[in-house]
């Protein structure tokens, strides 16, 4: 797996200091965007590891217009060792997606990216997921293999065929596009966790966010 250590370092780096105002900020308009998730619902960790991931990889920082794991490696790429550098230019190279889990060999997942088509796999011991499972992830290349991020956002099979419909709308556009759709998913997903009782149908659906 990814040392969790390097990542640690830059998650502490851009979240205190001069930067808590901003994180609080970034934490605000996540939950805007998705759905508020309080300290009491089961998936509230979950929920919080997709918020980090999002902060750190995705969302620009005011007054830099990079993410912090781009900023990192741009100001400290000249004091780290080959394996420091190794390891975070890796992050700034991550494939954030939609995937469908194909295969299960072993350790080794097959997955396939709902945006382009293409097969990739994953290292991921003891995995609980079973081939059919549709998930936002994020993937980070290490020592010429990819690894998951902490970040999931699982969605319900059933919804597979308006996801590849909401892809197809947007695929040739530029990245925003798709971080917009990924967001309202993981909406979508907060209030399918919300109301359980409502049919999916109603709650993945072209009228409630595309």
């Amino acid at each position: 797996m990814i040392p969790e250590e390097y990542l640690d370092h830059v998650i502490e780096t851009y979240t205190q200091g001069k930067f808590e105002q901003q994180v609080r900020k970034a934490k605000s308009d996540f939950f805007q965007m998705t759905g508020t998730a309080f300290e009491e619902d089961p998936f509230y960790e979950e929920r919080l590891d997709l918020f980090l991931e999002w902060y750190i990889f995705t969302r620009p920082l005011s007054h830099y217009d990079l993410p912090p794991v781009k900023l990192f490696y741009l100001e400290k790429e000249k004091e780290l060792s080959d394996e420091e550098r190794a390891v975070y230019h890796g992050f700034t190279q991550n494939l954030h997606s939609l995937y469908q889990l194909k295969k299960v060999r072993g350790d080794n997942l097959v997955l396939e990216d709902l945006f382009t088509g293409k097969q990739v796999s994953v290292i991921e011991k003891k995995s609980m997921m079973a081939v059919g499972d549709i998930f936002e992830a994020r993937l980070v290349p290490y020592h010429g293999t990819y690894y998951f991020g902490k970040g999931f956002c699982f969605h319900p099979p059933q919804t597979k065929s308006f996801i590849v419909k909401c892809i197809n709308k947007i695929k040739h556009l530029d990245e925003d596009f798709k971080n917009k759709l990924l967001l309202d998913l993981a909406q979508m997903r907060l209030k399918h966790d919300r109301y359980p009782h409502i049919d999916v149908k109603y709650i993945y659906s072209f009228e409630a966010r595309i």
